[in-house]
């Protein structure tokens, strides 16, 4: 009997709340000196209720949606506060919490996300209903046009008002175009001034450009799919693809659930950055930092995934 491959794997289909997908860590292996010290100084948990804590907190947020992040445990990452650019961002005011605990007003803060249970989560995890004074708000960010005089979207009032945006694990759920019209719209959201800053971290690739498949994120590896004619094998556009013409496969659990995701090198996102320059008559700095991403908790990272962190500073 041959021996079963990756490819021939059947795999949950991505929103699976089946906890035996690859991606759902059962024990929190680790928790970083940084999440801790939020948690008891600023949540007020006792050290030894943490780790309790924490695993709750998971259980309901896997149910209201299983994203990888959750499943991995990467939610507590915190991952604001390892910005090469949180100096600056303290001055002048993806975590809130972390923010808010090294003296940002929290009331200068403004949290959106596509799932509003996750808000309630969030409160519940920092345990500050009664005391945060950011204002967060359910919204679909592809709904937003900063050009309608109706104003009922609820980023709307934001327009033209931001000066700091940290989106964190967002862009790469979806396909390049949407990732340029999602870039516009945030350019939109900004102050048009020198220093106006869109930050974050995302996964990314050393050969950059179309995905169809992670495990991470409740797919498979297998041969990569060439979507012009459906089959399996290389194409131009593939990313990961090693030498035996295998790569990374999955239907991406995003809010529009795209069945194709584009992940960039630091070129590609430098020319994505200068493309939405042009759409918006502004002009960017843009730095990237990539590194190479080992495993996805007990999952072995196939291919050239890498971690990749950015700021755009408007010029």
């Amino acid at each position: 009997m041959a021996a079963e491959t990756a490819a021939d794997q059947t795999w949950p289909a991505p929103g699976t709340k089946d906890k035996s997908v690859v991606w759902y860590e059962k024990e929190l292996k680790g928790l970083s000196d940084t999440t801790r010290h939020v948690l008891e100084t600023y949540a007020r948990i006792p050290p030894d209720q943490v780790v309790e804590h924490v695993h709750a907190i998971r259980e309901k947020a896997w149910d209201v949606f299983p994203y990888p992040c959750i499943g991995g445990w990467r939610f507590l990452d915190l991952s604001i506060g390892q910005a090469a650019q949180y100096e600056e961002i303290l001055k002048r005011v993806k975590d809130i919490r972390k923010l808010v605990t090294d003296g940002a007003p929290s009331n200068n803060l403004y949290g959106t996300d596509l799932n509003a249970p996750f808000f309630d989560l969030g409160y519940d995890l920092f345990r500050d209903r009664s005391t945060l004074q950011a204002h967060l708000f359910a919204s679909d960010i592809f709904k937003y046009d900063p050009n309608s005089t109706s104003g009922t979207h609820p980023l709307a009032p934001l327009t033209d008002t931001v000066s700091i945006i940290h989106a964190s694990s967002f862009f790469h759920l979806f396909d390049r175009p949407d990732q340029v019209q999602l870039a516009c719209l945030c350019v939109a959201l900004l102050i048009k001034q020198p220093g106006s800053l869109v930050f974050g971290r995302q996964t990314g690739n050393y050969n950059p450009g179309v995905i169809t498949g992670h495990p991470a994120h409740g797919g498979h590896t297998g041969p990569i799919q060439d979507p012009a004619t459906n089959q399996l094998g290389k194409t131009s556009e593939a990313v990961g693809n090693r030498a035996d013409g295998h790569g990374e496969v999955f239907p991406t659990p995003g809010p529009k659930k795209h069945e194709q995701v584009f992940h960039h090198n630091d070129e590609t996102f430098k020319e994505m950055w200068r493309e939405v320059g042009e759409k918006t008559g502004t002009r960017w700095k843009v730095e990237v930092e990539m590194t190479k991403h080992e495993t996805w908790g007990s999952m072995d990272v196939p291919g050239m995934f890498c971690r990749l962190k950015y700021a755009c500073w408007m010029l």
